[in-house]
């Protein structure tokens, strides 16, 4: 499930956006969650977090602006499109870590364009990944991805959203299909049933009493290694170390 918000004081502007953009995820195949705002203040006290914002630079009382740079300084990771009637704000969305600025009165082939841009660079790039389960679908951000746990009958992600751990299970995707998705991503497999995000690994540990090798991740969660896949594990932990030096 992608999240959207769209925060635009102007009702026909706000709705034609909704409907563009529903459009456009429903031919890839995506559903989407969408909170519409008309004030900035709505937009604040909601207190929610999304993964694609679309922002009126010229929101009253409260700009656009900073509504943005409030949404970037909580979540770097968040894509923030503006949109304003007037080009000369572009140069204010690089501040902030916009994402794309759009021209309103919204055009239907330019958003539908930098709706496409986003679904090449974050879904097709591998920033997240879309899978289904028996619940419905899911798009995930690959970095919220602390392990993938695979046994007989199904697939779980379980990921770091919040500060708090979440689990997804039932996915009707095989954890050798989710390895291929992800394996440019610091991510590794340690077990046939485990593959592991790098970035979540606290320590490697060894039980004395079984001698079985793990991983202790975050809220220490454990991960499995088995004996074959322990030296190319401490390989790649090496390297990740060396890349975020």
């Amino acid at each position: 499930m992608l999240k959207i918000a769209i925060v635009e004081f102007d009702e026909e502007q706000l709705i034609l956006m909704r409907y563009i953009t529903e459009y456009y995820f429903s031919t890839k195949d995506i559903k989407t969650e969408m909170r519409l705002f008309d004030n900035s203040m709505d937009f604040l006290e909601a207190k929610e977090k999304y993964d694609v914002y679309i922002i009126n630079y010229g929101m009253p009382y409260i700009s656009g602006i900073f509504l943005a740079h409030t949404v970037h300084v909580s979540d770097s990771e968040a894509k923030i499109i503006l949109t304003s009637e007037y080009n000369k704000y572009i140069k204010f969305g690089y501040i902030v870590g916009a994402y794309r600025f759009i021209a309103i009165p919204i055009n239907n082939d330019e958003l539908k364009s930098v709706l496409e841009a986003f679904y090449l660079d974050f879904v097709c790039k591998g920033k997240f990944i879309y899978v289904r389960t028996n619940a419905g679908d899911e798009l995930i951000k690959t970095s919220e991805i602390i392990y993938i746990e695979s046994n007989v009958r199904s697939t779980s992600f379980y990921l770091y959203r919040n500060n708090s751990v979440v689990k997804i299970d039932k996915i009707n995707m095989g954890i050798n299909e989710a390895y291929k998705l992800l394996s440019d991503f610091c991510f590794v497999m340690t077990h046939k049933s485990y593959c592991v995000n790098l970035k979540y690994v606290k320590s490697v540990k060894q039980d004395k009493e079984t001698n079985t090798c793990y991983i202790q991740t975050v809220n220490d969660l454990p991960v499995i290694v088995s004996r074959e896949r322990k030296k190319n594990l401490y390989l790649k932990l090496k390297e990740f170390a060396e890349l975020n030096k």
